[in-house]
């Protein structure tokens, strides 16, 4: 394990930075931020708006569940075989969508949201290689 950024200290900063996340997503909903800054500038009527929304709310959950397991903040749902795999998808899916943040027609997405999964990808990467046990 590398001593300059442990494990727990990976998953805490994931997780704060995913409930950020939340947060924003929350705003989009009650209307507090602008749609048109969300998925890739191409929300076109809040009824794309609250799907998109909804969904990348359940998303974010389910992360914030995984990585409460992964950190040992609650019980193991899963086995950690299958939290391994769970977060091997979200770092790749951050790493997709890193590409099609840089790609947006939203300058927020490009020069906040694009490092922003790109550090989220790389927190989960960290995690997968510091505890590389089942």
């Amino acid at each position: 394990m590398n001593r300059r950024l442990k494990h727990p200290t990976a998953v805490v900063l994931l997780l704060a930075g995913t409930v950020l996340v939340q947060i924003f997503h929350v705003l989009v909903l009650a209307g507090l931020i602008p749609y048109q800054i969300v998925g890739g500038g191409r929300i076109k009527s809040r009824q794309d708006m609250y799907q998109l929304e909804s969904i990348a709310l359940g998303i974010n959950f389910l992360l914030i569940f995984i990585l409460l397991i992964k950190g040992s903040f609650i019980r193991e749902y899963l086995s950690v075989r299958q939290v391994n795999l769970l977060l091997n998808i979200f770092g790749f899916f951050f790493l997709l969508n890193t590409i099609g943040n840089l790609f947006s027609s939203s300058r927020v997405e490009q020069f906040v949201f694009a490092p922003l999964t790109l550090i989220f990808a790389g927190l989960i990467f960290w995690i997968l290689r510091s505890t590389r046990k089942g």
